[in-house]
Order: structure tokens, then sequence, then C-alpha cells
């Protein structure tokens, strides 16, 4: 409904996750995503605000907010920033996406592109640069995923 609407009671923000999760917590993981993908860090901060007005609640009652656990957990760990640049980008991208990566988001492209903040300044490499980050700042690319999942892996 709108703001305005005078026959609204009560405007009621479910924050619940059961066995649907909730929208308000979807949508907070969404605005946390693409505030990295888009470099937005007014929605980053959004998303960090929703996650403190749910106080200690998400920690006392972890079953019943799956998701805001999820969301609160990548935002201490923090999220692996994967950029692909290259000739092969695609078919390495598909070979990326068999492994498991928590907490990560991803993006390729054929040849450089200063269109997307996590794509900006990334050189590309024959058959692929593949840079890890986070919070935008990246280590040497590598020219396969082994190489990727080693970095990955040598992080924890």
């Amino acid at each position: 409904t709108r703001a305005g609407q005078p026959d609204v009671i009560v405007r009621k923000k479910e924050v619940y996750d059961g066995a649907l999760p909730s929208g308000n917590s979807l949508m907070a993981y969404n605005l946390y995503r693409l505030s990295i993908l888009l470099d937005r860090s007014d929605w980053r901060e959004r998303s960090q605000a929703m996650v403190a007005a749910l106080g200690q609640a998400i920690v006392r009652y972890p079953t019943s907010f799956g998701i805001w656990g999820s969301l609160l957990l990548e935002m201490v760990a923090g999220t692996h920033e994967i950029a692909l640049v290259g000739p092969q980008a695609a078919s390495v991208l598909e070979e990326l996406l068999r492994e498991f990566i928590p907490h990560r988001v991803t993006m390729a492209s054929f040849v450089p592109d200063d269109t997307f903040a996590l794509l900006r300044g990334k050189a590309a490499a024959a058959p692929v640069a593949a840079y890890l980050c986070k919070n935008f700042t990246c280590r040497e690319p590598v020219s396969n995923v082994a190489g990727l999942m080693e970095l990955v892996n040598g992080e924890k």
C-alpha cells in the first residue's frame, strides 16, 4: 500500500524467517550484494542498518532468522568478489560455478569493462584473468579456476 493510505491501521514488517524467508531479509541480502556489484555504499549502509535493527534477535534465535544470520555472517567474514576478464571468461565462469565458494559475487567479461566497479581497471588476459578481491582490493590475477580456488582456500 502507498504511504498515505488512510485505511491501513498497522504497517506490519515481517522479519521472521520461517519456512519461507521474510521479504525484508531477502531485500537486505539483495541490497548488500547489489551494493558490491554496483558500488553503492548507500545500499550497503541500508542493508547493515536493517540487520542492526534486529539487535540480538538473530544471534539469540538463529533458527528463526536463517537468512538474516547468513547475511550477518557474510558481513562479518566478507564477500569473495570474483572478476573474470578475457576471451574464455564464459567457459571459466561455467567451471567456476561448479565450485562451492560461500559468500561470493562474480562478474565476467570478454574485454575490460569499466561500467561495473568489480570489473573496473581489470586487464584481460588469455585465456582469462581471474581476480579475487575483497572490498575492491584484489590479489594478483590467476589464469584458471584451480589457481583461484587456491587463493580462496588460502584465505582460511
